[in-house]
């Protein structure tokens, strides 16, 4: 089977040969079909952590090919952060370091949450052994800076048990009302701990329902893969 992908003045049409049989698919009948592809994937692989390099290479082309039919001004991609993400997977090596015989982080709890006027919410739920369970809050704060954003932590808050409905659960955290939680002993700073850490994000695919970022660390200044979808609608 023999596909070839090409811009028409009408959109993207992709043409699929198989023998004289011919169908013309959409760009946003492409689009599903992408979105669709690139989920499966990182849900299939959502917990597993030894396969990140594969996975990566898997999603790559997808992505590229689902980025190239969306263009966005930054204001508009900042414009649909806005809200509640579970993050589905990621490539991210900070991960790794979350998780080891005593403590992991669950990764299909795992969320952002992005608020208006600079602010957002790294949150996850952490295991500990027998059967005990902490929520873990990472307060950041973000600015454009072109077509990125810049990103630094400013805190890490915890909470004995799980984290309820996120988004309240933030909301409440923001305004110095969610029960329970207290600052992590000792600051969690950087080197050791994600507080002082500044990156970028870029997303190069988001709509209503799932958004595709690239991410770095400026420390290490290794661009992370991350798949999201919107969980607040």
């Amino acid at each position: 089977m023999l596909k070839s992908l090409f811009a028409a003045s009408i959109g993207i049409v992709a043409l699929v040969a198989n023998g004289a049989q011919a169908v013309e698919v959409s760009a946003d009948e492409r689009v599903v079909a992408l979105k669709s592809e690139i989920l499966a994937i990182a849900t299939a692989n959502q917990e597993d952590l030894t396969n990140l390099a594969e996975v990566r290479a898997q999603l790559e082309p997808l992505v590229a090919e689902l980025a190239s039919l969306q263009q966005l001004t930054p204001e508009a991609s900042l414009e649909r952060k806005v809200g509640t993400w579970q993050q589905i997977w990621t490539d991210d090596a900070d991960d790794l370091k979350s998780n080891n015989l005593f403590v992991s982080v669950d990764r299909k709890q795992t969320y952002q949450v992005v608020l208006e006027g600079g602010l957002f919410y790294n949150v996850s739920v952490i295991k500990l052994p027998l059967g005990l369970r902490f929520s873990a809050f990472l307060e950041g704060a973000y600015a454009p800076q072109g077509d990125v954003l810049g990103l630094e932590f400013q805190s890490l808050s915890l909470r004995l048990g799980g984290l309820g409905e996120v988004t309240q659960s933030v909301q409440k955290a923001t305004e110095g009302r969610l029960f329970g939680l207290v600052p992590f002993p000792g600051g969690a700073r950087r080197p050791n701990g994600p507080v002082g850490v500044k990156g970028e994000i870029k997303s190069v695919y988001i709509d209503q329902d799932l958004r595709v970022d690239y991410g770095q660390n400026l420390d290490d200044g290794v661009q992370d893969l991350f798949i999201l979808v919107r969980s607040d609608r």
